[in-house]
């Protein structure tokens, strides 16, 4: 397995979003605007708040629209680099295609989901567990982040679209972290209007 830490984090921020309907037509899921800014500022002004400020972003779908307003990270005091796939690859294939970038391992969050978490605790407590995965959960449920290794792809080719929830996750055993936090997504129409309400 890789070092004690995870040097860059890989936020996934190419799907099409196609639950919200048209509010995707123009924009992409992570871009939708809470108050003046997307909600990917948000995971991201957390996780850069706990010193995890280099990432590398999945995009896919409009992704010049994420460049555009992230640009390089410099502007927000991080350092942005982005995987773009050459079309839909899905979760894991998404994770797999930036491998070059990320290098052994990697905290993967997924760019329509927000907690306070302390992910550092997660990485940390990946490193004390022998497993190639550690997921994050919340009351039996997938918290939107998991630790992964290069080494839990070796069935996988890069390129290939495939999800780390379908396809990884039942063939590689993985370690579970408990959250301690709540956490929410944008996923549907209502998801989002709740988040925006809260964030008022």
């Amino acid at each position: 397995m890789g070092g004690d830490t995870c040097g860059k984090t890989l936020i996934l921020a190419g799907g099409l979003g196609t639950r919200l309907g048209h509010l995707t037509f123009r924009t992409p899921k992570p871009m939708m605007p809470i108050r003046g800014e997307p909600f990917l500022a948000y995971p991201m002004r957390h996780l850069g708040s706990l010193g995890l400020r280099k990432f590398i972003l999945a995009v896919a779908f409009m992704p010049q629209k994420i460049r555009d307003h992230f640009g390089d990270g410099r502007d927000f005091g991080w350092e942005i680099e982005y995987s773009t796939e050459p079309y839909l690859m899905g979760t894991g294939g998404a994770v797999l295609y930036a491998q070059p970038m990320w290098g052994d391992r990697v905290l993967v969050v997924n760019g329509d989901t927000y907690t306070v978490e302390d992910w550092r605790k997660l990485i940390d407590f990946h490193g004390t567990h022998d497993k190639l995965i550690t997921k994050a959960v919340i009351g039996g449920v997938h918290a939107g982040a998991h630790v992964v290794e290069r080494e839990a792809f070796a069935e996988f080719s890069s390129g290939r679209n495939f999800s780390m929830e379908r396809d990884l996750f039942p063939l590689v055993p993985y370690a579970v972290y408990p959250c301690e936090c709540g956490f929410a997504d944008i996923g549907t129409p209502e998801r989002l209007e709740a988040f925006r309400e809260a964030v008022c």
